[in-house]
């Protein structure tokens, strides 16, 4: 199923090419839906704020991370086996009316969460945001603590313009310095490419030379289970090796990685014209995507919002973190919708 919907035509004509677009279409509706349900999620309760526990936050991030990794990995399974079979007419239909249940049940769950204390202490709700804090936080004292530390947050800020102004009309050199290292980490995590090779896993390997229906979609379930694995790397090394080196590692693979991916499709463009198959080629291919999604699993993927809600101001989280998420969603509807119209206007190794 998958790999019949990324499936296009070398012309970028025809039945595929529309099919195409209409999931594409459908991939930026579903990021802007992401995208408000993050924004929210950042007015909500987490345990990140100045007392609470460092090692927390990122395990907070990072299991996380692990479901919604696990989710995507699952749903690779269910299309790329339980939906191969269907007609393509039907096929991403059924695809689609899956995705339905799960933001159906994310919105009850947000419905049933407890509204945030920061939020609640604006409003002049204390006792509210206590109740909250107190569950939340390991003893009553902690709980208290946090709510001074918000308090003396709100009284800093006169009101959201204030905070809007603080981050672009008068921003501190300080101020400056985070913003720049939150848009930029967040975009540099989406302009790495990961979206446009997971999404379209199935044409990168079929460009590479793996003919077979049954092997495209094993590789591409492989590399779900290699992405959802490789997250527990970053949640046992991150507290113990710190943000920075593994952020380091991760960008070092993610470079070396997608420098083999090129090499590889090079290679498979040259002998695009050959009969015999090229398993050697297939092979590399495979390795290299592996590769990269590990490497960015281990370090850009979980980090990224990690690193930017802690050097974050407490007064100005939500707005910068809105802003990080905005900026990483752009970035990665705009490569993952012109993907498909660039590989076949420069094809999938540069070649024409």
């Amino acid at each position: 199923m998958e790999m019949e919907a990324t499936g296009m035509d070398a012309g970028g004509h025809g039945p595929s090419s529309w099919t195409n677009w209409s999931l594409e279409l459908g991939q930026s509706g579903f990021r802007t839906l992401s995208f408000r349900i993050e924004t929210r999620e950042k007015e909500r309760p987490t345990p990140r704020g100045p007392r609470s526990p460092r090692r927390s936050h990122s395990r907070c991030r990072h299991s996380r991370h692990r479901r919604q990794t696990a989710a995507a990995t699952t749903s690779s399974v269910v299309s790329n086996y339980a939906l191969a079979g269907l007609p393509l007419r039907l096929g991403w239909r059924a695809m689609f009316a899956l995705g339905v249940p799960p933001p159906l049940l994310l919105a009850t769950g947000v419905l049933a969460m407890p509204e945030s204390p920061r939020w609640l202490a604006m409003r002049g709700r204390d006792d509210e945001a206590r109740a909250v804090l107190e569950r939340t936080s390991d003893a009553p004292a902690e709980a208290r603590d946090r709510l001074e530390e918000i308090r003396r947050a709100v009284a800093a800020q006169v009101g959201g313009a204030g905070v809007w102004r603080e981050l672009f009309v008068r921003p501190s050199p300080m101020v400056r310095r985070i913003l720049a290292n939150v848009l930029v980490l967040y975009s540099f995590q989406q302009a790495s490419s990961i979206d446009a090779i997971v999404l379209y896993t199935p044409l990168v390997f079929k460009k590479a030379g793996i003919s077979s229906t049954s092997a495209v979609l094993a590789a591409t379930v492989a590399v779900g289970l290699v992405k959802t694995l490789s997250t527990f790397v970053a949640t046992f090394l991150s507290d113990r090796l710190g943000r920075c080196p593994l952020l380091l590692a991760s960008a070092a693979g993610i470079a070396v990685t997608l420098t083999s991916l090129g090499i590889v499709l090079l290679c498979a463009g040259a002998r695009a014209g050959e009969t015999t198959p090229t398993p050697a080629v297939a092979a590399a291919c495979v390795v290299s995507v592996l590769a990269f999604v590990t490497a960015f699993s281990i370090g850009l993927s979980p980090l990224a919002p990690t690193y930017s809600a802690e050097i974050l101001p407490l007064q100005l989280r939500a707005q910068g973190m809105s802003l990080g998420i905005a900026a990483n969603w752009v970035t990665c509807s705009s490569i993952s919708m012109t993907f498909i119209p660039l590989a076949n206007s420069i094809t999938m190794a540069a070649r024409r």
